[in-house]
């Protein structure tokens, strides 16, 4: 590693890996020196428009000493021994969601990340995107004072064809879940960097209608310090409408819906402050119905560029035509890319780093093990216990719930 510069490789281009390789091409810090995948005739070729080196095996690429640190966008099963390898090799990792699909190899790579001074970054980029840096910065201000309930709604429709066009998206073994690993782990991710560490959580994982092995719904009650608890439910098997996001304090609440599209593509909150704290209205209100006054306000926004996307016949043309603007480094894949170069660089700290994503695996692991038990689960998690479920899981002697 030259002074103020990373040599880079890619392993796993197809997918999401995309999006790695024309951050890493396009970062000033940054030097695309390889890039790795099993499917050999897509792999060179690419590279050899790219002018870089092509390896099928990561393997190869560590023994050829060309790089300093590797994206990994492999599909599931892959990133923990990938990950491991190549902290061993002394890389630093950028790792797309969920980082691991156990929370022992999640803590098995941070362990070995902190011993060889390494860094891990995670790419959970929905951390950048509107609104919720200015959910964050709400909280934080403690402008709801202390947060007491919340819901959390998401909404998604994914046909069989989802998991026909990719086979291992279906099983425990290679996706090391359904709903929960594939689709929600941003949002988990979130309620985790919003609240804090979750203390417990009860859940019931359900097949109800896709043919595969994994869950296509979850409903969880995730409890958090301070006696905070969070009404949590996804499903796949809805068109894609209806999602919502809403906490509530003793001293106003924060709302974040949308009701007829994507539920990540919300860019605007709904922010109710109460009167007088709740505590205290409690005991001064003299009408058995009386409630607090609620003074509501917009915070944020539609931008004109999502207007635009939403016309009829534009967004194509609008992903597309984004291809030959400049490079935006302050939100999505991008943002989480330049985080981690800073921070592989001894600049700073990735956005997301190795330990935030690891308690994420481990609500995950929590909410898939809490309902196979019948019961609340407590966190720390006990990953032993946690593997045998899994083993029992990947090898058919354990299976969902289906309710057809």
């Amino acid at each position: 590693m030259s002074a103020g510069r990373l040599r880079y490789a890619v392993i796993g281009i197809q997918g999401v890996g995309r999006h790695h390789i024309r951050a890493a091409r396009e970062h000033p810090q940054v030097e695309l020196t390889a890039l790795v995948d099993v499917d050999k005739a897509a792999v060179s070729r690419q590279a050899a428009e790219l002018g870089v080196q092509s390896f099928t095996d990561h393997h190869e690429l560590l023994a050829a000493g060309l790089v300093d640190a590797v994206s990994i966008a492999t599909p599931h099963w892959h990133l923990a021994p990938i990950g491991l390898d190549c902290l061993a090799a002394g890389l630093h990792i950028l790792v797309e969601k969920p980082f691991a699909t156990r929370l022992s190899d999640a803590r098995a790579m941070n362990e070995l990340a902190e011993q060889r001074g390494l860094q891990i970054g995670v790419a959970y980029q929905y951390r950048t995107f509107a609104p919720w840096p200015r959910l964050k910065a709400i909280l934080d201000s403690g402008a709801l004072g202390k947060v007491q309930q919340g819901v959390w709604r998401w909404a998604e429709f994914r046909p069989d064809a989802y998991f026909v066009e990719s086979p291992w998206r279906a099983t425990w073994q290679e996706s090391g879940g359904g709903i929960l690993i594939n689709q929600i782990s941003h949002d988990l991710d979130l309620l985790c960097w919003l609240l804090g560490p979750p203390v417990a959580v009860t859940a019931r994982i359900v097949n109800q209608l896709h043919q595969a092995e994994i869950e296509d719904a979850v409903t969880a009650t995730i409890a958090f310090a301070q006696g905070l608890q969070v009404a949590f439910q996804a499903t796949i098997n809805q068109p894609r409408a209806a999602g919502i996001r809403l906490l509530s304090g003793d001293q106003g609440l924060v709302v974040v819906g949308d009701a007829l599209g994507r539920a990540d593509a919300a860019t605007e909150l709904q922010l109710g402050l109460y009167d007088q704290p709740a505590a205290q209205a409690v005991r001064s209100l003299p009408g058995s119905h009386d409630q607090p006054g609620i003074r509501w306000q917009r915070v944020g926004g539609v931008t004109p560029r999502h207007r635009i996307r939403k016309l009829l016949g534009l967004k194509q043309l609008m992903d597309w035509s984004s291809r030959f603007r400049a490079r935006r480094w302050d939100s999505g894949h991008p943002a989480i890319f330049a985080g981690f170069v800073q921070a592989a660089l001894g600049q700073g700290q990735p956005l997301v780093s190795g330990r935030e994503a690891e308690r994420t695996v481990e609500l995950i692991n929590g909410i898939i093990l809490s309902s196979f038990l019948g019961r609340w689960v407590d966190f720390p998690l006990d990953a032993q216990e946690y593997d045998a479920l899994f083993d029992a899981l990947r090898r058919g002697k354990q299976e969902v719930q289906r309710w057809r």
